[in-house]
């Protein structure tokens, strides 16, 4: 299947990911809540707590470096001879989001999460500025828009979610 990457308004690709995995690092171990809590990714990408990781937590580590790794090296976090696809947002009436849910992430399409992106769609598009930017100051902007998009959407998405 052929994705055709649609640059969203700013013309920069968009990326969107979700971490449903439940391990070791997880804030949320013996709270009794069932589900990844904000932040838990950060655990996986940098391990700042020196946690013992083992079993799936190492696979899902690897997972998650070497995406972020490659989108800052090559802007696609999962490159041509990845063992992953991440596929870039290619519709944005229709959110895909890559799933890492373990050892094996997978790109998937929640409705729930459909509807909380209409949700900030709106909000982005809706909401008025109080002031127009000037010509350099819109320059750049546009050139962390990359970066600043992926991290607007790694928060957006990183709040607890059941799937």
């Amino acid at each position: 299947m052929k994705t055709t990457i649609v640059p969203m308004k700013q013309g920069v690709v968009v990326y969107q990911y979700i971490l449903t995995y439940v391990g070791n690092l997880s804030f949320s171990e013996g709270t009794g809540v069932v589900g990844v809590n904000h932040a838990d990714d950060l655990l996986y990408l940098w391990n700042f707590l020196d946690y013992p990781i083992y079993g799936d937590d190492i696979a899902v580590q690897q997972i998650m470096t070497q995406a972020w790794t490659d989108f800052a090296t090559f802007g696609d976090p999962t490159p041509p001879g990845s063992e992953f696809s991440w596929t870039p947002l290619g519709n944005v009436s229709y959110n895909n989001f890559w799933n890492i849910s373990g050892p094996n992430p997978a790109m998937e399409h929640n409705e729930y999460i459909q509807e909380r992106m209409e949700a900030w769609k709106y909000i982005l598009d809706e909401v008025p500025t109080t002031t127009e930017p000037t010509t350099t100051e819109k320059s750049t902007a546009l050139s962390n828009q990359p970066l600043g998009i992926f991290l607007l959407l790694v928060l957006a998405l990183s709040f607890q979610i059941n799937i």
